[in-house]
C-alpha cells in the first residue's frame, strides 16, 4: 500500500516541479536553467508535495476503506454495507473454522499412528516412547474438545 501513495507522491512532486519551471518561462528551455536553480525548484516541489500528501494519504486510506466496503456490498448483492460486513465476518469465521477442523484431524491422524507405533512394539525401551505413551491419553482428551484428564 505504501508503493502506490509514494508513487503519488512523487507525481505530485514531479507536476509541481513542471508547473513551477513553466511559471517562469524556464519549461521547455534548458540552456535557461541554472543547474542549482532548478534543483532548488525541485526541492520545493518535493516538500510541497511531502505537504499535499499529509493531506492526501489518510483520505486516501479512507476511501480505500469504503471502495471495500463497498465492493463487499456489491458480492453480496445487498446494498446494506452492515450486512456486508456480518457476511464478510461470517465467511471469515467459516473458512477459520475448518482450516482449524483440518489441523485437528491431521493431529489425530498423527496420534494415531503414534498408537500403532506404541502398540506394534517398535522403540519400546526408547524414553519418547514411554513420554509419548503417558501422554497419548492427555493429547487425545484435548483433541476430542475435552479437559485433560
Amino acid at each position: 500500500m505504501e508503493a502506490p501513495v509514494n508513487d503519488l507522491r512523487d507525481q505530485i512532486a514531479e507536476a509541481l516541479a513542471e508547473h513551477s519551471l513553466t511559471l517562469h518561462g524556464l519549461h521547455g528551455r534548458p540552456s535557461y536553467i541554472d543547474p542549482r536553480t532548478e534543483r532548488i525548484v525541485r526541492e520545493n516541489a518535493a516538500s510541497r508535495a511531502d505537504a499535499a500528501m499529509s493531506v492526501v494519504a489518510p483520505k486516501l486510506e479512507q476511501l480505500r476503506k469504503e471502495l471495500a466496503e463497498l465492493r463487499g456490498a456489491l458480492n453480496w448483492q445487498t446494498s446494506c454495507t452492515s450486512c456486508a460486513r456480518v457476511l464478510d465476518a461470517s465467511i471469515k469465521e467459516t473458512q477459520r473454522a475448518e482450516l482449524a477442523e483440518a489441523a485437528i484431524e491431521r493431529a489425530r491422524d498423527e496420534l494415531d499412528s503414534w498408537q500403532e507405533t506404541i502398540d506394534s512394539g517398535v522403540m519400546r525401551d526408547s524414553e519418547w516412547e514411554q513420554c509419548l505413551a503417558a501422554n497419548l491419553p492427555i493429547l487425545r482428551a484435548i483433541l476430542k474438545g475435552g479437559q485433560a484428564p
